[in-house]
């Protein structure tokens, strides 16, 4: 199968997984959430581009817990709500991450989703930590059982992160975060978002999770982990600098991208390909990717127009001194 086989539709696939969750919550089918979990997390179900089903899944459930409500009726509505969830499955692994997501975002309420941290007032952080370390408490309260869903790991690494945790004490998480569910690759996003720059990190220490989070795979799964996690990095911070701001390799991503398209031959992967191809200044490969996708570009991708347009312009112009593109 070739990616001209596959046209993307990415997104669509990840908005109907949020689209059906929230049907169900409104429906209060608590039964119908508890075997759409459990079937993405016991066959690990992916989308056409690799991303985790059940990843999707508890997205959904953030989003219907919407953080830009500030109203307290609407929040103890949801909690009353979450409540006949856990009475019906009181040793649910998804209910009670749900339970904990609840928690997790409700702090994001308290602080507010926009502005920046030095912004927010005294009274909004005071709310924010005080809610983000009750969600901790709840997370460790329901560990056993929380666990052995891999989201579990996932919320705690963002607790941990929020709640100013040591270094050692993330590492550590990480690290039995990583063994027990080494390829659940939303806890290995959270982990990029812990060291890059932006949110206290560098570009030495986010290289040296990436390399630790490779040892935790499989051989033939490290390549493309290391071009997922230094993609989440581009997302997060680095946009089209990611080669000349961080410890990124393209040679390296070039070789994930290349494994991520014989596993999954998505336009969304194909597309991604082509904008890193451009960031690295290989015009060569990002020639050669652009005349294989489709039209018009997954502007998702490539953030926006102007950017692919450039993409585009470069590689098919005759090359420069040094042959090297710039975005």
């Amino acid at each position: 199968m070739t990616v001209a086989d596959v046209r993307a539709d990415e997104l669509k696939e990840r908005a109907a997984i949020v689209a059906e969750v929230a049907r169900l919550m409104d429906a209060n089918d608590y039964a119908g959430l508890e075997a759409m979990a459990k079937d993405f997390r016991q066959n690990k179900s992916r989308t056409e581009s690799g991303v985790w089903k059940l990843s999707q899944f508890y997205g959904g459930i953030s989003d219907k817990f919407d953080t830009r409500d500030q109203d307290g009726d609407t929040w103890d509505a949801r909690g009353r709500w979450m409540t006949g969830w856990l009475k019906q499955y009181p040793s649910s692994p998804t209910a009670l991450l749900a339970g904990a997501q609840l928690r997790v975002n409700l702090a994001w309420a308290y602080r507010g989703t926009s502005g920046y941290a030095y912004k927010v007032d005294k009274e909004r952080w005071a709310a924010f930590k005080a809610q983000n370390s009750f969600a901790g408490e709840y997370l460790n309260h329901i560990r056993k059982v929380g666990r052995k869903d891999p989201e579990w790991y996932s919320l705690a690494l963002e607790v941990a992160r929020k709640g100013g945790a040591s270094d050692t004490e993330y590492v550590a998480l990480f690290d039995e975060a990583t063994r027990r569910h080494p390829d659940y690759l939303e806890i290995h996003f959270q982990g990029v978002s812990n060291y890059v720059p932006k949110w206290g990190g560098n570009a030495e220490a986010l290289d040296a999770l990436v390399i630790l989070s490779q040892k935790r795979v499989r051989a033939k799964d490290r390549a493309m982990l290391y071009a997922r996690m230094y993609w989440a990095a581009s997302q997060f911070q680095y946009g089209t600098t990611l080669f000349e701001d961080s410890k990124a390799n393209w040679p390296r991503m070039q070789r994930g991208f290349d494994d991520m398209l014989e596993r999954y031959p998505s336009e969304w992967n194909l597309q991604a390909y082509a904008y890193f191809a451009c960031a690295a200044g290989d015009r060569t490969a990002s020639q050669n990717l652009i005349s294989r996708m489709a039209q018009p570009p997954i502007l998702k991708v490539w953030d926006k127009q102007a950017i692919y347009d450039d993409c585009r312009a470069q590689s098919f112009t005759t090359a420069s001194a040094g042959g090297q593109n710039s975005f």
